[in-house]
């Protein structure tokens, strides 16, 4: 019996239907991004003021007035594309590109005044953080309403080093500096450095090393207490649904199963290999994904025909998980997320359903 797993989404039900990403491709349907880029000419040296917590001032002693703030000049940096890119020194109004950069701009501190997210991975477990940013998607998502980008007036705008973005790269760094960061997720080092390049911008590269230390740390904890746990050679399997009715998706190379593999989870042998991403499942070949413990999320929860047909078929029946009552039903806009927060509320359920 398939058993639906609490998740942390705001103002919708498990899995809402989204919006989507204006200036790149979905997380579990595209290629991760180009390869590392040259290094930052001249990086700021203070933290942005943008960022949620100022730097206290200092006052003299003589006049007891405030020292003013040393000026950061902008600089140049290579991104993911190629372009040296001029950033201003103290960007103000920042716009995230996408879900992946706009987590991690608010873990870092820095809140931009707009987004534009996959319809796939709308970050609602971010709550009233989204407060006050405006969403300029269009297109169901997959394009950004450029006059509305305009609106917002951004002084600088951070979107993923994808094709999506290369498409759109002219109109919007014609509205201000666009900045396309490392973007991936087939590997740990990809995932942080989603964090990291754009941390670069702001003179948050200790806030980001404090932040993925601490992912590092918990990936650890969480190793060793399932290595030590009974459920340490069980194994288990990722299963999507996509929307519109368009299929089902063995997924085995994106971000949760990269998190798995860190902490020692174990996959089923015909998921091993994290480079070949995913296998396409059809209501006959689900027993491909036969595991002792199964997750399951929909990009569609408002449309879940297709997941009620898999669950109601009689191959479906015959799973190990399914019949020892093993079976979560998870959060897509998480499990689709790319962004340190969202994996660390991958690593919440993993904890939870695993009992550690």
């Amino acid at each position: 019996m398939t058993r639906s797993f609490p998740t942390r989404r705001q103002g919708s039900a498990v899995g809402a239907a989204v919006l989507a990403l204006a200036l790149a491709a979905t997380a579990c349907s595209s290629d991760a991004g180009d390869d590392a880029v040259g290094e930052t000419s001249a990086p700021p040296s203070s933290p942005s003021a943008s960022t949620a917590e100022a730097e206290p001032t200092t006052t003299t002693d003589a006049a007891d007035e405030a020292e003013e703030p040393a000026e950061v000049e902008p600089f140049a940096v290579t991104d993911a594309f190629g372009n040296e890119v001029t950033v201003p020194g103290d960007p103000q109004r920042v716009f995230a590109g996408d879900d992946t950069s706009l987590a991690n701009l608010l873990a870092l501190g820095v809140v931009p005044v707009g987004t534009a997210v996959n319809q796939n991975a709308v970050p609602d477990f971010l709550g009233d953080q989204m407060d006050g940013i405006a969403d300029v998607s269009a297109d169901n998502g997959f394009g950004i309403n450029i006059e509305a980008l305009a609106a917002l007036e951004p002084d600088l705008i951070i979107g993923p080093g994808t094709t999506q973005l290369q498409l759109q790269y002219e109109l919007a760094s014609e509205v201000a500096p666009t900045y396309a960061y490392q973007y991936g997720y087939a590997s740990g080092d990809e995932l942080r450095t989603n964090l990291t390049d754009v941390a670069r911008l702001f003179g948050l590269e200790d806030r980001a090393d404090e932040i993925i230390a601490d992912l590092d740390d918990r990936i650890a904890d969480l190793g060793e207490r399932l290595a030590a746990s009974e459920r340490a050679d069980e194994t288990v399997s990722v299963v999507r649904i996509f929307r519109d009715g368009s299929g089902i998706s063995l997924r085995h190379g994106t971000t949760e199963s990269v998190l798995m593999a860190e902490v020692g989870v174990v996959r089923p042998e015909n998921q091993q290999s994290i480079e070949a991403f995913a296998t396409d499942l059809s209501l006959e070949s689900l027993q491909l994904a036969d595991a002792d413990t199964i997750y399951v999320y929909l990009d569609d929860p408002d449309d879940p025909a297709v997941y009620d047909e898999m669950i109601d078929s009689a191959l479906w029946q015959t799973l190990a998980a399914v019949q020892n009552d093993r079976v979560f039903v998870v959060d897509g806009g998480v499990w689709n997320g790319i962004s340190i927060t969202a994996a660390n509320l991958i690593l919440d359920d993993l904890e939870q359903t695993l009992d550690l």
